[in-house]
């Protein structure tokens, strides 16, 4: 007769909308046009809606994290697109880590078509991936996936409190 023993592991994966546990800082990678002041001028509408961030400032040449393409834990790292960017679909593209137990985002790389960097709206829709909110088809709304329908709605995009 065969025995058979099975372990079942469970795991409790977090359902709701990831958020940072702590004060993300922001990268703009040397190589994007993306601007400090244009940076500023994006996070105001987050920073309405009670999100939080730390220091922003432009890497020099040299930065290791924008030379391999990867941000360091709680950092929002903003760059010219990747290999695997979608120039035809996209106008930006967001990448989050997050735990799947906590939803705590650990840190994000945010990708802008050049050119486009200065757009309204398109750094204020990546930052919006990059706090852990997903897009959505809601006419004018800040987090809806075709720029040209979104807009300057933030239902539901308010910072909530962790317990």
């Amino acid at each position: 007769m065969d025995v058979y023993v099975g372990f079942m592991f469970v795991a409790q994966l977090f359902t709701g909308t990831p958020s940072w546990h702590q004060t993300p800082d922001i990268l703009i990678c040397h190589a994007s046009n993306a601007s400090v002041h244009r940076v500023e001028r994006a996070i105001y509408f987050w920073r309405s809606l009670g999100h939080s961030f730390g220091e922003i400032r432009k890497a020099r040449q040299d930065n290791f994290s924008c030379a391999r393409g990867e941000p360091t834990h709680g950092i929002i790292m903003i760059d010219i697109p990747g290999q695997d960017f979608r120039f035809g679909d996209h106008l930006g593209s967001t990448k989050t880590w997050w735990r799947t137990d906590t939803g705590e985002v650990l840190k994000a790389k945010i990708e802008i078509k050049p050119g486009w960097e200065s757009t309204e709206r398109v750094l204020e829709h990546e930052l919006g991936h990059a706090l852990g909110f997903k897009d959505n088809s809601i006419t004018g709304h800040m987090m809806n996936r075709a720029w040209t329908s979104g807009g300057h709605k933030k239902k539901g995009l308010q910072h909530q409190e962790r317990d």
